[in-house]
């Protein structure tokens, strides 16, 4: 099923592309028009994010749906010594520390957002990390249960409402859980009796978590992507042929029906992208060149447009993969689109991806003209993503 939303003039040549290339690519396009969309000719830009007071490293981890919030972690100088706090951005505030549980000594990361950047969560650490909800007026530590070292939330629902993420007893012990103010932690189904889970994504109204349990075949533990319902019970991703042992899921569509997965090929060449259906139980591969290691990290809420790192050279490479083609330098895609900001920069990592007002919004990484590793976020014109790309 194809969706095009709130696109304004059916007759248009802009939207019979974009019909052209939906139906091509067999994927779930939402293409966001109306009173805030940009113009066809319009360029895309590029802006750093900086970093909070004293610090010189920033990584942006999630953007909100509607494009205009950002979280991730930043260094921060808290009076004797440099610590990483959790940041929220916005372009009116600049970034915005969102401080940490136990006060000033202690570190904090933040790693989702909810659908309009008034909650992120995390984790904050003073000693063993405790999994933490974010606002503007309040840092809510999760209790943890008894045994748990390492407890952290590594997603939230659009709402704000739920958590998904894992506690770890130890090194090679870990559960996956779900959160609501209401039901407190519940830990999850894992596929082995020796769990080593971590629940990596949620749909928007919180009932469907994704992310990857192992499973121990012959005495060799393995990961395996996974999803859970609303009960809590796990239901295995069975990966694509020609794949070697192991997947992850790393993020899930609005509804929860699409999941966004990578494994490894079984020659070791090269990883293997793709998307679940849920409904249909069927995978569908998002090409990737030969002997080119990406590892996606995220994709519009509506599954189309996918973002991650290829991990090929000595240092990562953002990349964008839109409509199902294979993913493509940002670099590159940026300056095509008429940016020049970013020329000197080394764009390592791209963490998260949106598209709000007909322009297509990735987060991430990279190292800025004075060699610090800094936060951007890029924003490009989807209309302007129609023309065919090639090449690795």
């Amino acid at each position: 099923m194809i969706l095009l939303r709130g696109c304004h003039g059916r007759g248009s040549s802009t939207e019979a592309k974009v019909q052209f290339n939906a139906r091509r690519f067999g994927v779930l396009v939402v293409l966001a028009c109306g009173p805030g969309a940009v113009a066809l000719g319009s360029q895309s830009e590029f802006i750093p994010m900086g970093f909070l007071p004293g610090g010189e490293v920033s990584s942006a981890t999630a953007v909100s749906r509607d494009g205009q919030t950002v979280v991730g972690l930043s260094h921060e100088w808290n009076g004797d010594r440099t610590v990483y706090r959790g940041f929220r951005w916005n372009e009116t505030e600049g970034m915005e520390s969102l401080g940490a549980f136990r006060g000033s000594i202690s570190r904090s990361a933040a790693w989702g957002v909810s659908d309009n950047g008034q909650w992120a969560c995390g984790a904050s650490a003073g000693g063993n990390q405790c999994a933490t909800r974010f606002s503007d007026s309040l840092i809510e530590g999760i209790p943890k249960s008894y045994g748990v070292q390492t407890f952290e939330s590594m997603a939230i629902s659009g709402d704000g409402q739920t958590l998904v993420g894992y506690q770890g007893v130890s090194d090679a012990l870990w559960k996956a859980f779900r959160w609501t103010p209401h039901t407190g932690t519940k830990s999850l189904e894992s596929l082995d009796r020796h769990p080593l889970d971590m629940a990596t994504a949620v749909s928007r109204d919180g009932s469907i978590v994704a992310g990857w349990s192992k499973y121990t075949v012959n005495f060799v533990g393995y990961s395996y992507a996974v999803w859970w319902d609303s009960t809590g019970d796990v239901h295995p991703i069975w990966s694509p042929s020609g794949m070697e042992f192991g997947s992850r899921a790393v993020d899930i569509d609005d509804d929860g029906r699409y999941v966004l997965c990578w494994g490894v090929s079984a020659d070791g060449s090269r990883t293997v992208v793709f998307l679940h259906d849920r409904n249909s139980g069927t995978n569908r591969l998002i090409p990737t060149f030969s002997r080119t290691w990406f590892i996606p990290s995220g994709m519009c809420r509506s599954g189309g447009i996918v973002a991650g790192t290829d991990w090929s050279g000595t240092l990562g490479e953002a990349r964008l993969s839109v409509f199902g083609r294979a993913p493509d330098s940002l670099h590159r895609l940026l300056t095509r689109t008429g940016s020049t900001a970013h020329l000197e920069w080394k764009l390592s990592e791209a963490r998260a991806v949106t598209v709000a007002d007909g322009r297509v919004v990735v987060v991430g990484h990279g190292t800025d003209p004075e060699g610090r590793i800094q936060s951007f976020i890029a924003r490009i014109p989807l209309v302007r993503l129609m023309a065919p790309t090639s090449g690795p």
